[in-house]
């Protein structure tokens, strides 16, 4: 069984809306480790000693101004084009947007068999084809030994510099990983990109304003770091 091991990623003005998805993620999975990728060398309030900050202020795979960098999102999204490089000592890592819940036990997802894929993750149905594939990358598992072994991750880096994309990571991932991604069920990828469900085990608020106020989102914002084990 490998190590449950999860990023999350966020320019300053989202660090506090990161925590409520941490927060439900530990709740509800055996989370050994996780990551946020930050700003600063600093966050500004005290987080358990699970969770480690990795400040990419300064990053060299991704250079700034270029194709991708002034995305309607933020260049952090980019990260998620390089997180083999970012983490050399994990072999799987999965990849949650700060406005994704978890609401229903989490273990099988980190558990999955990747099945030779570099990636897993829920289709979008409106812009999926059985000639032309396409996934949401709100909620990602990354087989990183496997991307580093096969010259993914140059790849992807190199085309993130180089080509400008509609939604920057997300095309770029479809793109390097065609026909090897391994189809997540909609359950742990709810949303309207998606597929809308009733009960998911992860609520995704993607184009959903003001998500930061949704009720789910509320109550683990509330819940203190010393409550959850």
């Amino acid at each position: 069984m490998s190590e449950h091991i999860a990023v999350w990623s966020g320019t300053r003005n989202m660090y506090a809306d990161i925590l409520p998805s941490i927060k439900s993620m530990r709740l509800h999975a055996r989370l050994d480790r996780a990551y946020i990728l930050i700003e600063d060398d600093e966050f500004p309030e005290e987080l358990p000693d699970w969770i480690t900050c990795v400040n990419v202020a300064d990053q060299p795979w991704i250079r700034k101004g270029s194709a991708n960098w002034d995305c309607q999102w933020t260049w952090m999204v980019l990260m998620r084009g390089v997180l083999s490089y970012i983490f050399p000592q994990h072999e799987r890592v999965l990849s949650i947007d700060a406005d994704a819940i978890c609401l229903e036990d989490m273990d099988e997802l980190f558990d999955i068999d990747m099945q030779g894929c570099y990636m897993a993750a829920a289709r979008e149905p409106i812009r999926h084809q059985p000639t032309d594939p396409y996934y949401n990358a709100g909620v990602t598992l990354h087989d990183l030994e496997k991307i580093r072994r096969d010259g993914k991750d140059e790849i992807l880096r190199l085309i993130l510099n180089k080509n400008k994309y509609s939604t920057a990571e997300q095309d770029a991932l479809n793109i390097v990983f065609r026909g090897a991604v391994r189809e997540l069920d909609p359950t742990y990828n709810s949303s309207d990109w998606t597929v809308q469900l009733k009960h998911p085990k992860i609520r995704h608020y993607a184009a959903v304003k003001q998500w930061q106020h949704m009720p789910a989102v509320e109550k683990y914002r509330a819940i203190r770091w010393e409550d959850i084990p």
